[in-house]
């Protein structure tokens, strides 16, 4: 059974919306732009340098975050023509888009960094096990999430009530796909940073400590920022269900809290990678 779904007029969506876009395309293009730059830079200093299937897989993510970036001015184009009408915009199509769009790097990278700490570690089986569960859960999660959207989008069309409480299934899909990614990232994040400690505490000459230091802060800031990230977007779905239905303004803050978390997700995946 879906939720009520909030009383919030027309023109409040219209005035919030007017009032959020502005800030989320200038956090997102500012990200991307640092997203290209780091692609170039290792491109140019580093390819030649790097396994082969790195590279493949940088590409890869750059093609995808090519099409995010698109999906987005699209998405910003079309619901500014829609506005002028006054017309409701729903966002599913984009979140569904915009959800397989974010899956698809933190896979690759959460692949990439899952190999670097299976190697570090001894090759043990018990790792292949539980990364390849916390994959599958968050491929589940996230395949499950962008379908529900889809729904929500052919049911109503992109002219629809766009939808403040999520219901039980989407919900369900939603946050199994974020948690799963948290806790791998968490995961990867503290084997790392004490095989690096361990290693760096070991280093006989400054310049091998300060670059296993470099590696450590690098890595513990980019998977906690993810893991921040993914946490305030599942917050912002949840927290709804327990709001009252004439809550309308800050339930459209909180939707877009998680729109912009989802912004955020795939960017800060991306940077890491191509460091």
């Amino acid at each position: 059974m879906e939720p009520t779904q909030p009383l919030v007029t027309q023109t409040e969506q219209n005035m919030f919306n007017v009032q959020m876009a502005p800030i989320a395309v200038s956090i997102s293009c500012y990200l991307s732009g640092v997203v290209f730059w780091q692609f170039g830079e290792f491109w140019i200093v580093r390819a030649e340098r790097v396994p082969r299937i790195t590279v493949v897989s940088a590409v890869m993510v750059m093609v995808l975050h090519t099409a995010q970036v698109s999906l987005e001015l699209w998405t910003l184009f079309d619901w500014s023509t829609t506005s002028i009408f006054g017309e409701p915009y729903s966002f599913s199509l984009y979140e569904c888009l915009e959800t397989f769009l974010t899956l698809c790097p933190t896979l690759v990278v959460q692949y990439h960094f899952s190999r670097l700490v299976y190697a570090l570690i001894g090759r043990p089986r018990w790792w292949i096990l539980l990364v390849g569960f916390l994959n599958s859960s968050t491929i589940v999660g996230g395949i499950g999430s962008a379908k529900q959207f889809m729904m929500l989008t052919i049911r109503d069309g992109l002219h629809g009530t766009i939808p403040l409480i999520f219901h039980s299934s989407l919900l369900g899909f939603y946050i199994l796909w974020l948690v799963s990614g948290c806790v791998c990232d968490v995961l990867i994040s503290m084997i790392l940073s004490v095989y690096m400690c361990q290693k760096r505490a070991k280093a006989k000459t400054p310049t091998i400590r300060s670059i296993l230091g470099q590696l450590i802060s690098s890595t513990i800031k980019t998977f906690t920022l993810s893991s921040a990230s993914a946490f305030i977007s599942v917050a912002c779905v949840i927290v709804p269900r327990f709001l009252s239905d004439h809550a309308g303004v800050p339930l459209l803050k909180l939707h877009m809290a998680a729109f912009v978390s989802n912004l955020l997700l795939s960017r800060i995946y991306i940077i890491s990678f191509c460091k």
